[in-house]
C-alpha cells in the first residue's frame, strides 16, 4: 500500500497544494523558509505521535476570514446582554452560511495492490464496494468545533466580565468608525484602536483554543464521509522521520555514538535476537559472583554507615530497615551493557578509529542510511509504509550529496510496500533524481508557498522533444533555475561578465539580496525555458540580439528587414499565425516600455533604436561609448586613438580592420560599427575584460540591458 497524495489546504503558508507521490521517492525541493519543514511536520503531525495545533493554521486565511467576521462580532458583544446569551448568540452568527472558518483540511488518497496487498486492516474504511477500486480515502478536518468554544465552563463565557470591561470602554470614546486591522496596531496605547485591538485578539484566541482535529474515510470526491477515531486513523500507517541535523559527537570521545545505537537496533529486530541473549542476565551475574565483588563493595560502603543507620532509626520508630546490596542483572541492564561496550569504529589498515574520525558529513550519511535500514526492518505490510528524510546534504559535501542520493534511490527498490519522501535545498539532491520525482515549493510572500509538480509538468508536454531536452537540461542548470528569486536568460559568455559587473550599480541593489539564475541559452530553444520559468513564475529577463542580416548598415533598409532570432519570431505578438515581425515591428513593441510576455512575468531585451539600430552586443556597447549610429563611421586613426587612450592601465581590446572588401585600410579611411564588430568576432571575451578592467561597464552598457536590468530589479 502506498500514498499516492495528500491534497493540503490551509496549513501554515500553504494554503492549497497537492503533494503526489509516484512508484520512486518523491522529492521536495525549496529554498529556506519555503515551507518543506512544514511539510514534515505535518505529516509528523497526521502519522505519529501529537496532531494539529492552532500554530498550524494559516494566519492569511485565518486573518482574511477574522477580518470579515469581526464587525458583526463586535455588534454581538456591545449589545447590553449577559454571558450565556452572548455565547448562543456568537454560535448562532458562526453557524451561518458562509461565516465558519474553513481550518485546515487534508485528503489523503491511499492506493493499494489487489494482488499483492493485505487490505484486512483498511477493510473498515472502503466506501466504495466497486471491485475495481483499489483505493482509499481519508479526510482529517481541523476546525472550530463550537462546543468548545460556547458554554456555562468554556472561557468565553467565564471572561465574559472581561470581555464586557473593555466594550464599556470602547463606548467611552467618540462614536467614531473603528480602524481597520492594519491601522490598529499603529493606535497609540489606551487609544480607541489599541482597546479595540485587545479585544479581538482575545476573542480570536478563544475561537482558535476551540479547534479540533476530526478523522473521516471518504469517497473519491470526499463528499460522502464516516467519521473514525483520531488513533485508529494513525494506526493505518507506519511513520519514520529521519532528520540529518543531529547530536553531534563529542570528537574525542565519540560520547555520541548515534551509528552505534542504530546498529543495535537493527540487530533487535532480527528474529534471533531474544534467543542469543536469554541466558545473557545468569551468565553476566556468575563472574561478578566468582570475583566477590558484591562482598567488597559492601564491605567498602553499606557496612560502615550501619551505625549511622541505627541512629537514624531511633527518631525513625526504629523502621529505617538495614541496607543490603542486591545484583539484579536484568534484559534491560544486559541491553544498556551491550550499547555502552559496542562502537562503530572505521577500520584502517591496523588502527581503528572511532565515529567523529570520518567528520559529521560521513557520519550523516551512514546514520541516514542505518535509520532508514531500520525502517526497512519495522516494515508492516498490513499499513502504509512511510518515511520522510529531511534535508540529508547536512555537513555533506556535493560528491557525499551524489552518493547518498544513488545509495538511498538503491536502498529503496529493494524495499516494496515503502512510500518516502526527501526533502532538500540541494541542488545535488535534485541533480541525481529525475523530474518526475521532484516536487518544489516556493515561497509566494511572507505567509505564503505554492508547490510545483513537475511530474504535471513533464505530462503536459506529450511531444518526445521536449521531453528530451528537459531530461538534458534536468542535469546541467535545472537546479539553479527552481531554487532562484530571479532568471537572466543570455546567450554567451561575454553578457554574463557584463551583466554580472552591472549589478553592482545601486540602480540594481534589489538584486543583491535576490538568489539570480543566469542560464545560458540559444535562441532556438529559449522558449523551453520560457515554459519553465513560466510554471514556476519565476521573474526573467531573456537578454537576445536583434540578428537581422549581417550586412546592413543602413538604420531604414534595416528596420524593413526580418529577423532570424527564434525567440523573437515566437514571442512577437503577431496576429497572424507564422508570420514574422519586421525589425521596425521589434522596435515599435519595445519602444514605449520593455517587451514583456507571459503576463508580465518575462520581459525581452534586445537591440532597439536607442542603440544606434545595432545588431550585437559589442556593437551596442561601443556604439553606447562613441555615441554612434550602426551607420555612423570613424576613421582608422580616430579608432586607434580611442583604443589606445582608453586607460592608462589598460587599452580596450577590439580590433580594427586592415582590409575592408578585400582592400587595404589607410589611416583616414572610414570604418563603422560592423566592420570593428566582425574584426573582433574571436576575441569578444579580451573586449568584455577590457571593459571591465576599465571600469566603464556604466558608460557602455547598451540601453536595452540596461532597461531589462532595471526591470528585474523592480
Amino acid at each position: 500500500m502506498r500514498i499516492a497524495s495528500v491534497q493540503v489546504s490551509g496549513y501554515r503558508k500553504i494554503e492549497n497544494a497537492t503533494i503526489t507521490f509516484g512508484n520512486d521517492i518523491t522529492v521536495l525541493a525549496g529554498a529556506n523558509n519555503s515551507g518543506k519543514t512544514s511539510v514534515v511536520e505535518l505529516f509528523s503531525s497526521l502519522f505519529d505521535k501529537g496532531g494539529l495545533a492552532t500554530s498550524d493554521v494559516s494566519i492569511t486565511a485565518f486573518k482574511k476570514w477574522y477580518d470579515h467576521a469581526w464587525p458583526r462580532i463586535l455588534d454581538i458583544l456591545q449589545q447590553d446582554t449577559d454571558a450565556i446569551v452572548f455565547a448562543e448568540d456568537v454560535r448562532t452568527l458562526l453557524e451561518e452560511e458562509g461565516m465558519q472558518f474553513a481550518g485546515i483540511e487534508i485528503r489523503l488518497h491511499v492506493t493499494y495492490d489487489p494482488k499483492g496487498d493485505d487490505i484486512r486492516r483498511f477493510a473498515d474504511y472502503l466506501m466504495d464496494l466497486d471491485e475495481d477500486n483499489t483505493s482509499f480515502y481519508f479526510l482529517i478536518r481541523y476546525r472550530v468545533d463550537l462546543s468548545h468554544l460556547v458554554g456555562r465552563d468554556k472561557p468565553i463565557v467565564k471572561d465574559f466580565p472581561k470581555l464586557r470591561r473593555s466594550v464599556e470602554k470602547l463606548a467611552t470614546f467618540e462614536d467614531a468608525p473603528a480602524t481597520s486591522a492594519d491601522d490598529e496596531a499603529n493606535c497609540e496605547e489606551g487609544g480607541r484602536g489599541h482597546v479595540e485591538r485587545l479585544l479581538r485578539d482575545m476573542f480570536g484566541a478563544y475561537y482558535l483554543d476551540a479547534f479540533k482535529t476530526t478523522a473521516y474515510f471518504a469517497d473519491c470526491m470526499y463528499e460522502v464521509v464516516t467519521s473514525m477515531e483520531m488513533n485508529s486513523f494513525k494506526s493505518l500507517f507506519n511513520f519514520k522521520r529521519i532528520s540529518a541535523v543531529r547530536r553531534l559527537d563529542d570528537e574525542a570521545t565519540d560520547k555520541g555514538g548515534e551509528l552505534s545505537r542504530s546498529a543495535i537496533e537493527i540487530a533487535r529486530s532480527d528474529e534471533n535476537w531474544n534467543a542469543m541473549v536469554l541466558d545473557l542476565p545468569d551468565q553476566v551475574s556468575e563472574p561478578f559472583e566468582r570475583a566477590e565483588i558484591m562482598d567488597h563493595v559492601r564491605a567498602q560502603s553499606i557496612d560502615t554507615l550501619q551505625n549511622a543507620m541505627s541512629e537514624v532509626s531511633t527518631a525513625n520508630g526504629g523502621h529505617a530497615g538495614t541496607l543490603v546490596l542486591d545484583m539484579a542483572v536484568t534484559d534491560e541492564s544486559v541491553l544498556r551493557l551491550i550499547e555502552n561496550v559496542t562502537h562503530v569504529k572505521y577500520a584502517i589498515n591496523d588502527y581503528c578509529l572511532g565515529e567523529s574520525s570520518q567528520g559529521l558529513g560521513f557520519n550523516n550519511l551512514m546514520y541516514i542510511l542505518l535509520e532508514l535500514e531500520k525502517f526497512k526492518k519495522s516494515v508492516d505490510p498490513l499499513v502504509v509504509n512511510f518515511f520522510v528524510i529531511e534535508e540529508p546534504e547536512s555537513h555533506m559535501h556535493p560528491q557525499m550529496q551524489a552518493i547518498f542520493t544513488k545509495c538511498l534511490f538503491r536502498c529503496y527498490k529493494e524495499t516494496t510496500n515503502l512510500t518516502g519522501m526527501v526533502t532538500t535545498h540541494s541542488h545535488e539532491v535534485v541533480r541525481d533524481t529525475t523530474m518526475t520525482q521532484l516536487r518544489v515549493l516556493r515561497e509566494k510572500d511572507e505567509f505564503t508557498s505554492e508547490l510545483y509538480d513537475f511530474q504535471e509538468f513533464i505530462e503536459q508536454r506529450p511531444d518526445e522533444e521536449r521531453k528530451r531536452f528537459y531530461s538534458l537540461l534536468y542535469g546541467i542548470n535545472f537546479s539553479d533555475i527552481i531554487f532562484s528569486d530571479r532568471v537572466i536568460l543570455y546567450e554567451g559568455d561575454t553578457e554574463r561578465m557584463l551583466i554580472k559587473s552591472a549589478l553592482g550599480d545601486e540602480a540594481y541593489k534589489t538584486l543583491h539580496n535576490s538568489y539570480v539564475s543566469y542560464v545560458q541559452v540559444g535562441g532556438a530553444y529559449a522558449c523551453y525555458y520560457l515554459e519553465l520559468v513560466r510554471f514556476l513564475k519565476i521573474k526573467t529577463l531573456v537578454i537576445t540580439d536583434i540578428d537581422y542580416e549581417s550586412g546592413l548598415r543602413d538604420p531604414e533598409g534595416i528596420k524593413e528587414s526580418e529577423t532570424t532570432n527564434a525567440t523573437l519570431n515566437t514571442v512577437y505578438p503577431v496576429k497572424k499565425s507564422g508570420d514574422k515581425p519586421a525589425v521596425k515591428d521589434l522596435y515599435a513593441w519595445g519602444r514605449a516600455d520593455i517587451p514583456k510576455i507571459q503576463d508580465g512575468l518575462v520581459a525581452i531585451a534586445f537591440q532597439g533604436e536607442k542603440d544606434g539600430c545595432t545588431r550585437t552586443l559589442e556593437e551596442a556597447m561601443l556604439a553606447r561609448y562613441c555615441k554612434m549610429r550602426i551607420s555612423g563611421t570613424k576613421t582608422r586613426d580616430e579608432w586607434e586613438t580611442l583604443r589606445d587612450s582608453s586607460s592608462e592601465k589598460y587599452k580596450l581590446k577590439f580590433s580594427i580592420p586592415r582590409k575592408i572588401d578585400g582592400k587595404d585600410v589607410a589611416g583616414d579611411t572610414p570604418i563603422n560599427l560592423r566592420d570593428i564588430e566582425n574584426a573582433t568576432s574571436n576575441n569578444k571575451t579580451d573586449f568584455m575584460y577590457s571593459v571591465i578592467l576599465n571600469e566603464l561597464v556604466p558608460n557602455m552598457l547598451p540601453y536595452y540591458i540596461e532597461r531589462g536590468l532595471k526591470w528585474l530589479a523592480s
